[in-house]
């Protein structure tokens, strides 16, 4: 079996439990069956949880796997190119949700979403995997474009800003992570992963410490590990499921 860090796994499979679950209220809220504030408060927390662990583990699993390729004397140019082909099959399934959506809820259908941002970005941040500190800097760009997503370029409306994040396109969306500020997020992750981790092993003593307790509790933590290790599926399969908060009476 492949090795694998079981907090990574852990922590991921925690933010798509949450995800399903804030979605599903999001939806009985569509349908008008609850009538619940979910960008306030708590919900808030819990969104704003949702999306750093997702698009940040996202950056940690991309130097992860780097170390993994190196450590085995695979070439930079195999990584990148396999990181390629993964982000650019993210992206395809981040346009079938877009045509989902688009069924779905078609005054709010989903135009640049979650995963069409975490598909590029891998494709992006493949290139800065072993540099650390560039992926770093790079992050903070992305962070302080971000201030000006509600700026003066919002009076554009075209779809390359759209992404961007500089401009509105199309009225609202159901999910929405433009580029600029949520590149700084996956950015953020290959630093922590550089810096967490060192030649496929921990370079961290609590980090160490956290993941020899997970694996003492595997047998308890086996359904979040496995979701885990799943979250790309559950994600896509568990969008069409949402259609059964319509019949919540």
């Amino acid at each position: 079996m492949s090795k694998r860090f079981i907090e990574i796994d852990v922590l991921r499979g925690i933010s798509v439990i949450l995800m399903v679950i804030f979605h599903f209220l999001f939806a009985l809220n569509l349908f008008g069956k609850i009538s619940v504030e979910l960008y306030s408060g708590g919900f808030l927390v819990m969104a704003r949880v949702i999306q750093f662990l997702f698009l940040g583990l996202a950056g940690v699993s991309l130097s992860v796997v780097w170390q993994k390729y190196s450590g085995v004397g695979k070439s930079y140019r195999t990584f990148v190119l396999k990181q390629l082909r993964r982000g650019m099959l993210i992206i395809g399934l981040g346009y079938l949700v877009t045509l989902g959506s688009l069924v779905v809820a078609p005054e709010f259908f989903v135009k640049w979403g979650v995963l069409h941002t975490i598909g590029l970005g891998i494709v992006f941040f493949s290139g800065l995997v072993g540099r650390r500190w560039w992926a770093l800097a790079v992050a903070m760009i992305f962070m302080v474009g971000g201030f000006f997503h509600a700026g003066i370029l919002q009076e554009f409306s075209n779809y390359p800003l759209y992404i961007l994040g500089f401009a509105s396109w199309g009225g609202g969306a159901l999910d929405y992570f433009p580029i600029f500020p949520w590149f700084a997020v996956i950015g953020v992750g290959v630093f922590l992963g550089e810096t967490l981790y060192k030649n496929f092993e921990h370079n961290s003593v609590v980090v160490a410490f956290l993941s020899k307790k997970m694996e003492s509790l595997k047998a308890y933590l086996m359904p979040i590990d496995w979701c885990g290790r799943h979250s790309l599926a559950i994600y896509i399969l568990h969008l069409p499921f949402l259609g059964i908060a319509y019949f919540v009476p």
